[in-house]
């Protein structure tokens, strides 16, 4: 038998599925593949397990995290924060120097989703101008 853990949210019109691989678990509890075994019916025993979460446990804060390197430039720096983030100048000009001098900085916090997609952007940006400028994401 195989059986799927889905993490759902409660939605206006049913359910929604949550596609993320961080909210979704898939336990196959089947027999081990063997070399010998020659049985060639299919499994057709499927359990489906629903976890229904609620917004606020998909929607966790995570903090993104800015790392210092000696090749990316302050001013490129800055303009990622200001474009990427949405932070203010003078705040993302305090970021980058806090990096520069203590090796990391806060930058921000977001949900996953949201922190996953801005940091990508950001890190793709960097590689494209050829600087190793680089973001974590940790929970808050």
């Amino acid at each position: 038998m195989k059986t799927f853990t889905i993490w759902c949210s409660p939605h206006e019109n049913g359910f929604t599925s949550i596609e993320s691989a961080d909210f979704f678990r898939l336990n196959l509890a089947s027999e081990p593949d063997t070399d010998t075994d020659t049985d060639t019916q299919t499994d057709t025993d499927i359990d489906l397990e629903f976890i229904v979460m609620s917004d606020e446990e998909l929607e966790r804060p995570y903090r993104v995290i800015i790392h210092n390197d000696n090749v990316t430039t302050f001013e490129f720096v800055i303009h990622i924060l200001v474009t990427v983030f949405g932070v203010t100048f003078i705040r993302a000009t305090r970021i980058a120097y806090e990096a520069h001098s203590a090796g990391n900085s806060y930058v921000c916090t977001l949900p996953l989703d949201e922190a996953k997609s801005k940091v990508f952007k950001a890190q793709y940006a960097a590689r494209q101008e050829g600087f190793p400028l680089t973001f974590t994401i940790e929970p808050e």
